[in-house]
């Protein structure tokens, strides 16, 4: 691996944290932030946050497959996952009985003093997005906007799908 100055070695450090460079070099000590775009376009850096990356993966032990999965779980958990409803009320079913996508999708299960239950699933259209660029599915040139609904967001990725399949199989 190539020498990094100390506050390289540091920004590298800092940059893993949340993979964002201006708030790395800032923490990091680089008087103007911005240069953090830059050194992640050195070949040193990026040859340090590389080496970074996989002895995290390594020490904790997550796999790309083990990110993919989760996503998937948050982005294809239905309500109906966690719950049963009719004219007669809701049903929650018990921590026992939810799969395992349920129990990653669920983002927050309440039941209130008065018996009001309130269920929140995770952020799905964030989770499809990532998992669609994970996938290449969609590439990262497609914006999706968060604050797009549900429906919208899966009718833009079967839209894609559609356009793909019918360029043929190698058109990928």
């Amino acid at each position: 691996m190539s020498y990094l100055t100390s506050k390289q070695a540091r920004f590298v450090e800092e940059y893993l944290v949340d993979l964002n460079a201006t708030q790395a070099a800032a923490r990091a000590g680089y008087s103007d932030p911005n240069y953090g775009r830059q050194l992640i376009t050195k070949s040193n850096v990026q040859e340090a946050i590389q080496a970074a990356k996989v002895a995290r993966c390594e020490r904790t032990r997550i796999t790309a497959d083990m990110v993919v999965r989760e996503l998937a779980a948050i982005a294809f958990c239905r309500l109906t996952d966690l719950c049963s409803w009719d004219t007669d009320g809701v049903t929650l079913l018990t921590s026992e009985d939810l799969s395992d996508r349920a129990k990653a999708g669920a983002f927050k299960v309440k039941v209130g003093k008065d018996g009001e239950v309130e269920v929140a699933l995770g952020k799905k259209v964030e989770a499809l997005k990532l998992l669609a660029q994970h996938t290449g599915v969609v590439g990262a040139d497609v914006q999706v906007n968060v604050n797009n609904s549900i429906e919208e967001a899966l009718a833009l990725l079967e839209e894609r799908r559609a356009k793909r399949e019918a360029k043929g199989p190698l058109a990928h």
